[in-house]
């Protein structure tokens, strides 16, 4: 919802996106129930949903947006930007080291992303004029956080390309936490939304563990430990953990008490 990203940005706007939305494919891992994602089987109101989704992310952000879709997907998700007040500019493509066995006849190896910025607004890019669109990137070895993992590399080629140091990259489909660890990888901030406490649960602690350092709640200053050690504690609201000197990883009421 807008006053959600806007709370998270603390009122202010992000300079640039980088997000990997539900594909409205009902994916599900090894693990069942327990890595499907939200909003992931919306049937013919997906498009109703991105494109709601566009408008909010359009809305609080000056730069570039990067949004990850399903290749059956990616004419909604086209239509859905523009809709929104989107200029779309190309499909960058994820050229991935493997494919994921299915029922087609030709495994797909690929994956798309959009790439654009508000209709009319300037946007910056500080990467090489000599990169081509087909990123060849290997995928993760385990998906054991997520079902639809990116690699770090991809999103902070990414965010190198259409960021400054220190700019704010937004996520409101923050699944495990990868723009947080691309955007702490760069030293960028990082505005994160998450719908499923589980995985609020995952982003903490991956980037605890990739830092060594303490997640707290913005409201009392308790650490991330402290507040999951306590888990029937009832929700309250959205929080805001503060993960660093410059970082911030806003976390769903309710995420540091997930099962």
């Amino acid at each position: 919802k807008p006053e959600d990203i806007s709370r998270v940005l603390n009122g202010g706007l992000a300079d640039m996106v980088f997000t990997d939305p539900p594909y409205n494919v009902d994916y599900q891992g090894g693990a069942g129930s327990r890595t499907r994602i939200a909003n992931d089987a919306l049937g013919s109101e997906f498009g109703a949903f991105l494109e709601q989704a566009c408008r909010g992310m359009l809305s609080v952000t000056k730069g570039a947006l990067y949004i990850c879709m399903s290749s059956s997907e990616i004419d909604t998700l086209k239509r859905a930007f523009q809709a929104a007040g989107g200029h779309w500019s190309t499909f960058v493509i994820w050229s991935k080291s493997a494919f994921t066995l299915g029922r087609s006849d030709y495994q797909r190896q690929y994956e798309p992303i959009l790439y654009g910025w508000p209709e009319g607004a300037r946007h910056y890019w500080c990467g090489a004029r000599d990169q081509g669109d087909v990123w060849a990137y290997e995928k993760p070895r385990s998906n054991d956080l997520h079902p639809t993992m990116k690699p770090v590399a991809l999103v902070e080629r990414a965010i190198r390309n259409s960021s400054k140091s220190r700019d704010t990259i937004l996520d409101p489909f923050a699944g495990s936490g990868t723009t947080l660890m691309a955007a702490e990888a760069t030293g960028r901030r990082a505005a994160l939304i998450e719908l499923d406490p589980r995985y609020c649960d995952v982003i903490v602690r991956r980037w605890q563990d990739g830092t060594g350092q303490a997640a707290t709640l913005d409201s009392d200053s308790r650490s991330f430990d402290e507040v999951a050690a306590e888990r029937g504690v009832a929700n309250d609201g959205p929080h805001r953990a503060t993960v660093g000197p410059q970082e911030a990883l806003p976390v769903p009421g309710g995420a540091e008490a997930a099962p």
